[in-house]
């Protein structure tokens, strides 16, 4: 009787040790999961950023793009008198940097415009 009172208590013992390791590892692998997914966004982030690069163009949007080439496309047909220039915030340049704020929260909402 004694040895399955202490072989019950150290089952017991186990059992609760085990269950612990159970939350543990899922605590860990739910934490890789988060960390991985964050690891994917900061890769999303930064090919956006070095295709940004790439394209002054794509900071107005990634349809942007194909819109110049639309526009460039009916420019050449000759559908307009004159070829629209745009986005308007891609030939605007800031010369001194501290006016860059104030700038942008002026003209804003009219960056993308034509």
């Amino acid at each position: 009787a004694v040895v399955s009172t202490q072989s019950t208590g150290e089952i017991s013992r186990y059992e609760h040790e085990r269950l612990q390791l159970s939350e543990e590892l899922k605590q860990i692998t739910d934490d890789l999961e988060t960390n991985q997914e964050r690891d994917r966004k900061i890769g999303d982030q930064m090919r956006t950023c070095q295709s940004g690069q790439r394209s002054r163009v794509q900071v107005f949007g990634t349809y942007m793009d194909h819109l110049i080439k639309k526009v460039e496309e009916a420019a050449r047909q000759g559908r307009f008198h004159q070829k629209p220039r745009g986005p308007f915030g891609l030939h605007i340049r800031v010369k001194d940097a501290k006016w860059t704020t104030v700038i942008e929260s002026a003209i804003k909402g009219h960056l993308h415009n034509w």
